[in-house]
């Protein structure tokens, strides 16, 4: 993820504003209220599809089939709060929201065929906890924590990343399908991962980057949303470096 360096021996990564990209990730929907009337002002993606083409004055919890009043204490900036399940034209989707800048944000996404049942779901966490107790050193249990995560997620790679020296950083723990190639115990400099998107990954510990191949969806918006922050998005659209990156 390195970018050039100016004169002044800045790296043009560090300068990227990642947090307000504009546009998210298209497997996914973005919904935008005002958190006083959660009058729908803003969205991302192809809700005329999902949901229809809203009318003026459409409000969040219409377009959900929630009645977002009585959750809005649990939403907050800085975390996402998980609504559930919503219905609409083209099937069950999975919401989640949280606060920004004087906005409600509802993300969704296609939820899987069948929920997921708790207590089964508890069995493999309760499995996944005695294994870490059972390590013997830090390095055990980065280990024992990637495997368990690839287990409970299905992802082809899970990589446990510490940040070093310097803001260098080594691949401490790692978990993959049989194809993929190994990055455990490599290292990489600190412009592979410039300071705000290491800022990022210490507020939002979930990246999901299902193709690196996509096209962005813009947010549209009645009133102006190019600002938006969207440090706290499951769906936040990638900065063009990184995915370049991940291409290379």
């Amino acid at each position: 993820m390195r970018g050039r360096t100016d004169a002044g021996g800045t790296n043009s990564c560090d300068l990227e504003p990642i947090h307000i990209p504009g546009s998210i990730q298209p497997h996914g929907l973005m919904l935008i209220g005002d958190e006083n009337t959660l009058e729908c002002v803003g969205q991302a993606g192809d809700v005329a599809t999902v949901f229809g083409v809203w009318q003026p004055n459409t409000t969040l919890s219409q377009m959900l089939g929630i009645d977002l009043r009585k959750r809005l204490a649990e939403i907050s900036v800085g975390s996402v709060t998980v609504l559930g399940r919503v219905h609409a034209r083209t099937g069950e989707l999975n919401a989640v929201a949280y606060r920004s800048g004087g906005y409600v944000i509802v993300e969704l996404d296609k939820a899987e065929d069948e929920q997921i049942e708790a207590v089964p779901f508890l069995v493999r966490l309760d499995a996944a906890s005695s294994r870490f107790e059972r390590t013997g050193s830090v390095a055990e249990l980065c280990q024992a924590a990637a495997s368990a995560f690839q287990d409970i997620t299905g992802y082809d790679r899970v990589m446990v990343y510490q940040f070093v020296d310097e803001d260098a950083g080594v691949v401490v723990g790692e978990s993959t399908s049989a194809s993929m190639p190994r990055f455990l115990n490599h290292h990489f400099p600190a412009s592979d991962i410039p300071r705000q998107a290491r800022a990022l990954y210490i507020r939002n510990r979930v990246r999901v980057i299902p193709d690196v191949a996509y096209c962005p969806w813009a947010i549209e918006g009645k009133v102006d949303l190019s600002k938006l922050d969207l440090s706290d998005s499951t769906i936040r659209s990638v900065s063009p470096i990184h995915i370049q990156y991940l291409k290379n």
